[in-house]
């Protein structure tokens, strides 16, 4: 198992450099499931956590909404979007670093969300479970 860490940016000081925290190595995947409940429990608004892992992959996860969204990056470079319903319309707004608007149809379900990050930490293939695309709907 690769050790992950977690860059998270702390509201409301979040352009402040500061703001942006990066935790100590995570070895399970209950312990960073805490280390998120955690950081943003009383969140008033969606965010953007980042996972990375040594190998240079990356996790992001919209966390505090009505529900998630994703992106993965491998390679620094290739990015994959999490498609809920490709005919959705309109948008959220997460902080990631910046309020960013993201078009509906990235949502997906949170329990849809934690799965495939359950995934993503044990080095398992995400697609399983959810649907990506490496065009930004």
């Amino acid at each position: 198992m690769i050790p992950v860490t977690l860059e998270f940016f702390r509201y409301p000081n979040y352009w402040e450099n500061e703001a942006t925290s990066v935790s100590d190595p995570v070895q399970g995947l209950e312990t960073a499931e805490r280390l998120v409940q955690s950081l943003y429990r009383d969140v008033p608004q969606p965010v953007m956590l980042s996972f990375f892992k040594d190998d240079g992959e990356e996790f992001r996860v919209g966390f505090g909404g009505k529900e998630s969204t994703l992106i993965l990056v491998k390679n620094g470079e290739d990015y994959y979007y999490s498609i809920g319903d490709p005919d959705r319309t309109g948008t959220a707004v997460y902080l990631c670093p910046e309020w960013t608007e993201i078009s509906a149809k990235r949502l997906i379900p949170h329990e849809q969300a934690k799965r495939a990050f359950g995934l993503w930490f044990n080095g398992e293939d995400v697609a399983s479970v959810v649907q990506l695309t490496t065009r930004l709907p």
